[in-house]
C-alpha cells in the first residue's frame, strides 16, 4: 500500500546573516518532519538538520513556493531562491512551502534587512575608529 503525505515544516536557511544592497543572497528552503527535527530532538542517524532529515514528502515535493511582501514571486519554482544583485526590493518578509500533489508543508518565514552602501560605510568607519582607540590605548600602557 502507498501512503501519501504532504512535505513536512519549511525551515528557511540564509546564507549570510548581513544582507548588503548590491551583493549576492541565496536562500534554501529545507523541509523537515516537524520541529523537534529541526532542533536537534531526534536520535535519528539519516542526516539532516538535528539529524532528522529532510521529510519532502510521498510523492517527493518538486515544487517550493516563495514570497517577499505576501506576494508569490512567481519566477522562482525551486528550493533555492538567489538574489543577485540584493535591491531595496529584497527588505520584506519572506516565506517558503513546499508542495507535492498532495499539498503544502507548514511555512516559515523571516524578514530580510538590506544594508545600504552608506550604513555598511559607517559601521565600517565605526569598527575601524573601535581598532584605532583599541590600539591608541595599548600603545599609551606600553609608554606608563
Amino acid at each position: 500500500m502507498n501512503v501519501a503525505d504532504p512535505p513536512g515544516r519549511a525551515f528557511i536557511r540564509q546564507e549570510s546573516e548581513r544582507v548588503v544592497k548590491g551583493d549576492a543572497l541565496t536562500l534554501t528552503c529545507e523541509v523537515y518532519p516537524d520541529y523537534d527535527d529541526l532542533i536537534g530532538g531526534d536520535d535519528d542517524a539519516d542526516g539532516g538538520v538535528g539529524g532528522g532529515g529532510e521529510d519532502l514528502g510521498r510523492p517527493e515535493a518538486v515544487e517550493f513556493v516563495w514570497t517577499r511582501g505576501g506576494h508569490v514571486v512567481n519566477h522562482v519554482r525551486g528550493r533555492e531562491w538567489t538574489m543577485d544583485p540584493v535591491t531595496v526590493e529584497a527588505e520584506a518578509n519572506i516565506s517558503c512551502v513546499a508542495a507535492n500533489a498532495v499539498g503544502r508543508g507548514g511555512e516559515d518565514f523571516i524578514q530580510v534587512d538590506v544594508l545600504g552602501e552608506s550604513e555598511r560605510k559607517r559601521k565600517a568607519d565605526s569598527w575601524h575608529f573601535l581598532n584605532f582607540k583599541m590600539w591608541e590605548n595599548r600603545q599609551s600602557q606600553k609608554v606608563s
